[in-house]
Order: C-alpha cells, then sequence, then structure tokens
C-alpha cells in the first residue's frame, strides 16, 4: 500500500490530488453502523439526563442545556451519516446514468432528458404550466 505522499508525488495535477484525497478519505471513513451507535448512544444520554432532570424536579434553563445539546449532537451525527451514504449513492448512480447516456446517439440522449425531466417535475406543476 502507498502512503498519502507517494500518491501526491506521482499526481501533478491539483484535480488528481483532490481525488486521492477523496478515496483516502472514503477508505477510513467511519461505517454506518457505528455513526448509528454513536448518534443514537448520544440521543439515549440525553433522553436519561431529561428524566433524571424531571424526577429530582429541576427546572433551570442550565440544567436542561446538557439534555438538549446531547439529544441535538446524536441527531446530528445520525443525520450527518445518512446525508453523506445519500450523497454517495447518488454521485454513483449519477455516472452510471450519465455513461449509458453518452453511448447513445443525440436525438436519443435528448429524447430520454425530454421523458426523465417530465417525470420529475410533479403533475400539478405541469398542470399549472399548461392552463395559464
Amino acid at each position: 500500500m502507498t502512503t498519502l505522499e507517494e500518491e501526491w508525488a506521482a499526481t501533478e495535477d491539483w484535480d488528481e490530488r483532490k481525488e486521492v484525497i477523496r478515496a483516502r478519505f472514503a477508505e477510513t471513513a467511519v461505517s454506518p453502523l457505528v455513526d448509528g451507535a454513536l448518534g443514537m448512544s448520544l440521543v439515549g444520554a440525553g433522553v436519561a439526563t431529561m428524566v433524571m432532570r424531571a424526577v429530582r424536579g429541576r427546572r433551570g434553563f442550565f440544567s436542561g442545556l446538557l439534555s438538549a445539546v446531547l439529544v441535538l449532537s446524536g441527531l446530528a451525527v445520525i443525520g450527518g451519516g445518512a446525508i453523506v451514504r445519500r450523497s454517495t449513492r447518488i454521485s454513483s448512480a449519477e455516472e452510471i446514468v450519465r455513461e449509458h447516456l453518452a453511448g447513445l446517439d443525440p436525438l436519443a440522449r435528448a429524447r430520454i432528458l425530454k421523458d426523465m425531466a417530465a417525470e420529475a417535475v410533479p403533475s400539478f406543476m405541469r398542470k399549472a404550466r399548461h392552463s395559464g
């Protein structure tokens, strides 16, 4: 396995270096299972502190601040992992679609793109556009 410095020395272009960095980051990214476990544990700790605060009868702002921070940070971890996974799936699907479209003649490509755009627009928007 090559080091990052060796790969950088082999690449002259900054765009190629960015791709090397992205590939390395994807290799070391935290798995979805760990993201979910960490996020759920933070949410659970926040809920537990809320319950303990209610049992003890504390009503102050600062006593509830820790609970809110734990819950919100847990939701951010869960949501951030989901967004990263979704954007990865979207970009890989986009590459596949672009490869397939590149193999078509221009007329067929235009027709497919027109049909896809028409399907993407909700039906109520199409009706409103044609009625005016």
